[in-house]
C-alpha cells in the first residue's frame, strides 16, 4: 500500500482499514481508525425524545410490523460501568434508541421487557458472560415471561446452545470486525453521539483484551452496537421475522 497523497506519513490501511488486524496494527493500541469514527458520527443528532429520567433516548419511534433487536450489556448497577442497551431496526441496521443507566439487574430486565414490548416484541440479546447477565436473563424469562430472547447457536449444526450472547476471545474480535465493516459500508448507522465517543477510548490493552480506558469512559453502548452488527449479519432471519428461534430453551 502507498502513502496517501496529502496525508503525510499515513498509509492507505490507516485511513481505511479493511480488517480488525489492520486497525490494531495501523494505529498502535487504538482499535478504531479516525475515518471509521467519522463515519459512525455522520448521522449524529439530538434524540426525538427522552424518558426514564433521561436514561432512555429515542430517535425513531417503533414502526408497526417492523422487526427490532435489543442488545443489552448488563452491569451490577453500582460499579463504575452502567448497564446499556441499543435498540436496532433489524432490517435497516439503524440504531434507533438507547438506554444507559446505573440500574440493578432486575430493574434493567424490567426496562428491557418494556422496551421489547414497545418495539413490537423485539428480540432481546443479553450478554450473559457475568452473573449480572444471567440474572437479567432469569428475570426476563422466568419472572416477566418475555418470550423473544436470543439464543446462541452452534455454527455447524445451527442448534441453540444457550440463551443469551457470550463474548469471548473468538466472538469479540469477530463481532468487532463485522461492526467495522458495517459502519464502513453504511449497513449499520447510529444517531447516538456516545457511540462514536466510546470508539475513541476503546483500546487494545494487551493480547486480545480490549475495552474502554480512562477515568469515566465506558464502552457499554459501543459493545451493544458491536454485538448488534454481528447478530444482524450472522442471524439474517431476525430482519425477516424478528424471532430468535421457534423453540424456547429454559434458562
Amino acid at each position: 500500500f502507498d502513502v496517501l497523497p496529502g496525508h503525510k506519513g499515513k498509509r492507505f490501511e490507516q485511513e481505511f482499514p479493511a480488517y480488525i488486524e489492520e486497525c490494531c496494527s495501523a494505529i498502535g493500541t487504538t482499535i478504531f481508525a479516525p475515518s471509521i469514527v467519522t463515519l459512525a458520527n455522520r448521522l449524529v443528532c439530538s434524540p426525538l425524545r427522552s424518558d426514564w429520567m433521561s436514561t432512555l433516548h429515542i430517535w425513531v419511534e417503533p414502526v408497526p410490523n417492523r422487526s427490532y433487536v435489543i442488545v443489552a450489556d448488563p452491569s451490577s448497577g453500582t460499579a463504575k460501568d452502567p448497564s446499556g442497551a441499543a435498540i436496532l431496526d433489524a432490517r435497516a441496521g439503524v440504531h434507533v434508541a438507547s438506554f444507559e443507566g446505573w440500574v440493578e439487574p432486575k430493574l434493567f430486565a424490567t426496562r428491557l421487557a418494556e422496551l421489547g414490548h414497545l418495539y413490537n416484541e423485539a428480540c432481546i440479546v443479553v450478554e450473559r458472560n457475568t452473573g449480572y447477565g444471567q440474572n437479567v436473563l432469569y428475570t426476563l424469562q422466568e419472572e416477566l415471561g418475555y418470550e423473544n430472547l436470543f439464543y446462541s447457536s452452534d455454527p455447524i449444526s445451527g442448534r441453540a446452545t444457550g440463551v443469551g450472547w457470550v463474548t469471548n476471545v473468538a466472538s469479540k474480535p469477530a463481532a468487532l470486525s463485522e461492526f467495522i465493516t458495517a459502519v464502513s459500508n453504511g449497513s449499520f448507522t447510529t444517531f447516538d453521539a456516545r457511540v462514536a465517543e466510546e470508539m475513541t477510548t476503546f483500546i487494545q490493552t494487551r493480547g486480545t483484551k480490549m475495552g474502554a480506558v480512562g477515568l469515566g469512559n465506558h464502552d457499554d453502548l459501543l459493545m451493544c452496537c458491536i454485538i448488534g452488527a454481528a447478530v444482524l449479519k450472522w442471524y439474517p432471519h431476525l430482519a425477516r421475522t424478528g424471532q430468535a428461534s421457534r423453540g424456547r430453551m429454559r434458562f
